[in-house]
This record gives C-alpha cells, sequence and structure tokens, in this order.
C-alpha cells in the first residue's frame, strides 16, 4: 500500500472515530454510507479489529483474563510504574485504561495508541493530545502527569483519573436546580476559555467529554479528550493536523462550520467561536433535556442530511421546546416546584436568547469568545440585563428567503401581483370617487339654476294668475 494509499486510511479512521455515534459505532454502516472502497474496507475492518465484538470499539469491559493478557502484552514496559486495571474505553485512535501508579500511589488513566495501527497521521494527533494537554493548568481540565513512549513508536500519557459521569447524566440524577445546572455550565465555560486562551480549540465537546465529579463534597466539571483539539497559537501550531475533506467531532455537537470540510486560503474556518457553539448545545441540553436538532429525526439517513439540518435548520428556543416536549418531561417535574410551566417561564426571553446566540449558525452572529457567553450568564444569574437580543425581523426574514430561495421567489410574485391587484383597485375607486365628485357638484349646480329659474317663474304665475306655482 503506497503513501497516499495510508493517508486515505488514516482520514477513513479519523472521520469514522470523530463520528462513530452518528453510525452506531458499527464500520459495517460507515463503509456502506460513505461507499468505501472494498480494498480501503478490507483494511478498514482489519485495522479496527472487528473480527471481535464491535463493542471494543465504545469501550465494553473485557473479560478478567484476557484483559489481564492484554494488559501485559502492551504495557510490559510501564509495569515497574503502574499496575494496569481495567480497559476503560477504545476508539479509533487509541485506548484507555483505568492503572494505579506505584510511586506515588494514586489511581491515572493512561491512554495508548493502538497496538496493530502503525499511522504517521493518528500518532502525530496522539501526541498534539498530549501537548495540548500539557500546556494547561485548570482545575476543570484533566491533568497530564507522564507522557512518553512504548518501544520508540508507541505513544502513551498519564493524566489524572476522573471518576465522574456525564454533565447531563450527573444534573438529571442530582436532580439540579436552574442555578446549580448553570453553575456547572460556568465551570465548563472557564475550563473552555483557558484552553482558548492557550491557544487550543476543543472542537468535540460534548457530555461524555465532560465529567462531573465530587471534590470535598461539592461538584466538580473536569473536560476530558483533547483527541480533536486543534493548536491555533504558540508552541506546536504548525501541526498540520486539520483535514480538509474530513468532518471532525460529534454530529450533533458540531458546529455549522465543522461540518463544511471548507479552507479559506488555506487556514481551517474553525476557530473558539466553534467551540462556543458546542457550548451552546450543552446549555441548550441542560434547559431541555435534549439537543437543538434531534437525534432520533437522522438514526437511519445519510450523514449529509444531518449536516445540512446542522447548517440551516434553526431549533426552537428552549423554552418552547420544553412547553412542547409532550414526553421526557419526568426529570422537570422532579426538579422544579413549579413543574414544566415553571421552567418555561423562567427560560423565556433572557436563556433563550443567551442560548440562541451561541447557536447561531455565522460565526460573527455567536459570541466572540466562552467569557463573552459566560459574562452574560452571569448577568442573568445576578439579575442584569443580558446582552443577547432576538434577532431583528429583518434579518430573520433575509435567512428565510436565503433558505427558502424557491418558495420566497413563489410567495414574492404573489404578493407583488397582489400589491399591483390592489393599486390597480385603488385607482379604479379613486376615479370613481373623482366622477362622482363632478357629477354631484354638476348636480349642484343644475339644482341651484332650477331653483332660480322656478323662482322667476312663480313669480311671474302669481303676478298674472295669483296661483302659486311649486
Amino acid at each position: 500500500m503506497n503513501h497516499f494509499d495510508s493517508e486515505k486510511i488514516d482520514r477513513y479512521l479519523v472521520e469514522f472515530e470523530s463520528n462513530a455515534e452518528l453510525y452506531g459505532h458499527d464500520i459495517e454502516k460507515f463503509i456502506e454510507r460513505e461507499n468505501v472502497e472494498a480494498v480501503f474496507a478490507q483494511r478498514l475492518r482489519g485495522t479496527l479489529q472487528l473480527g471481535r465484538n464491535i463493542d471494543l470499539l465504545v469501550g465494553a469491559d473485557l473479560p478478567n483474563s484476557e484483559e489481564q493478557n492484554r494488559a501485559e502484552d502492551l504495557t510490559e514496559d510501564l509495569k515497574g510504574e503502574y499496575r494496569f486495571i481495567r480497559e476503560l474505553g477504545r476508539g479509533g485512535m487509541g485506548t484507555v485504561w483505568l492503572a494505579e501508579q506505584l510511586m506515588p500511589l494514586r489511581e491515572v488513566a493512561i491512554k495508548l495508541i493502538l497496538t496493530d495501527l502503525d499511522s504517521q497521521l493518528v500518532q502525530r494527533r496522539f501526541e498534539a493530545e498530549q501537548q495540548s494537554l500539557a500546556m494547561m493548568s485548570h482545575p476543570g481540565i484533566s491533568k497530564v502527569i507522564d507522557a512518553g513512549s512504548i518501544g520508540g513508536k508507541r505513544p502513551y500519557f498519564v493524566m489524572e483519573y476522573v471518576d465522574g459521569i456525564p454533565i447531563t447524566n450527573y444534573c438529571n440524577d442530582h436532580r439540579l436546580s436552574l442555578d446549580d445546572r448553570l453553575d456547572l455550565f460556568l465551570q465548563l465555560c472557564d475550563a473552555i476559555q483557558h484552553a482558548h486562551q492557550k491557544g487550543i480549540i476543543h472542537r468535540d465537546i460534548k457530555p461524555n467529554n465532560i465529567l462531573v465529579t465530587q471534590i470535598d463534597g461539592k461538584p466538580q466539571v473536569k473536560v476530558i479528550d483533547f483527541g480533536l483539539a486543534k493548536i491555533v497559537a504558540g508552541q506546536g501550531a504548525d501541526l498540520n493536523l486539520t483535514q480538509a475533506n474530513v468532518a471532525l467531532g460529534s454530529p450533533m455537537w458540531m458546529s455549522p462550520e465543522q461540518t463544511q470540510w471548507k479552507t479559506k486560503e488555506g487556514v481551517s474556518t474553525v476557530d473558539t467561536r466553534s467551540d462556543v457553539f458546542s457550548l451552546g448545545v450543552i446549555l441548550y441540553q441542560l434547559l431541555t433535556n435534549t439537543t437543538p436538532i434531534d437525534s432520533d429525526r437522522f438514526a437511519d439517513v445519510d450523514r449529509s442530511q444531518l449536516f445540512e439540518a446542522i447548517r440551516n435548520e434553526v431549533p426552537p428556543y428552549p423554552s418552547r421546546r420544553v412547553s412542547e416536549n409532550k414526553q421526557g418531561t419526568s426529570w422537570l417535574e422532579s426538579q422544579s416546584a413549579s413543574g414544566v410551566s415553571g421552567w418555561k417561564n423562567t427560560l423565556r426571553d433572557d436563556l433563550d436568547w443567551v442560548t440562541m446566540k451561541a447557536l447561531e449558525k455565522e460565526p460573527d452572529r455567536r459570541y466572540a469568545t466562552v467569557s463573552a457567553l459566560a459574562d452574560d450568564l452571569r448577568r442573568f444569574t445576578s439579575g442584569n440585563p443580558v446582552v443577547a437580543r432576538p434577532p431583528s425581523a429583518t434579518y430573520q426574514l433575509k435567512k428565510y428567503i436565503a433558505r427558502n430561495k424557491a418558495a420566497s421567489f413563489a410567495t414574492a410574485v404573489a404578493a407583488l401581483s397582489l400589491i399591483a391587484c390592489t393599486v390597480m383597485a385603488i385607482l379604479y375607486v379613486s376615479v370613481l370617487n373623482r366622477d362622482k365628485v363632478a357629477a354631484e357638484e354638476e348636480a349642484r349646480v343644475a339644482e341651484n339654476l332650477l331653483d332660480f329659474y322656478a323662482e322667476k317663474i312663480r313669480a311671474v304665475n302669481v303676478y298674472n294668475s295669483g296661483v302659486e306655482f311649486s
């Protein structure tokens, strides 16, 4: 297999890993929908070891004996420093293990590249994740403890083990109030803003990468998995890891620009505002318990249709989504004393506007930074007016016309026809009115003349015969 074929395999692997949820973690669906050539399909199946249970791709636990054997085979060089306990998860780019560091004694998570994946692109992406994590130091981001390589070609890094659950599950399981949900979300914003200040865009913000754990009895957000992170400043910024023909990210949380695979003058169109959009999706979920784009609608359709919806479909305001959701509101009944109506009324206006501004399709209309989004939420929580406002009627009309050109043309023709008919009717009535006025004036003059002459004739008759003319 030549260099170009290897690069194509790399792109397929990254694309499948980035969109695994859309394909149900099933490589066969990916191969079928993307029309992968037979020779590449065979290599993909082999690389991902699909002769074994496909659940390995989503992190299913292995039997204890096999788990132990695999750990010994893959981590022999690390045995003196770590005791491997179990595999936590697996994807197209690596495996994550729960381990115990022997000195100092503590639980850690170790991420390793797949044994049979000899891929320059994926290795470079793995190394970029090491570097991006090492650049950051924030209580809301999983810390890097150690990094290196096994056998000179198998990179790994050790990070703090986060014993937490996805932020959406945590909020529902603990029946958090709206204020408590916003507090967690603001923690998340602070962590992502720190990454941006270090020149790092996450590009895969979703609940499974935002864990909530308990520290000293208080919930703490921890952002994990910077495997798709893009380094845009500082050391390492020259790593060209963005593929022009690959959509990176998890579809339901991707920004519109992440679905377009376009570049401007050789520079990726994805910037920090893409993370702002993904945060908007998370905020929408925390407020409504669902994503802006209903995933059930796109379960069995081509990915391009979902991407088209992400680019063009404007979701309902959170308050409206809550009121329209006839099913699945049980999570609200146990968390809001006033039930659905009270929750909806709290979301209306300010929180609706803040969320929808973060979810604007055009990056220039979103919050410019994560800090700006967080500041607006803090204005809401402190009772101050928010910056976000609903789009003007003119802008909404412009966007509607852009999305519905054919229908808009027909509507415009019909409207112009109606206007023309209305103008003609007005002119016709005006002419009639003008004629009527003229006729009335002529009748008045004639009546005055008739009265004048009648008076003269009456005077003559009275004088001659004494009979009154009438």
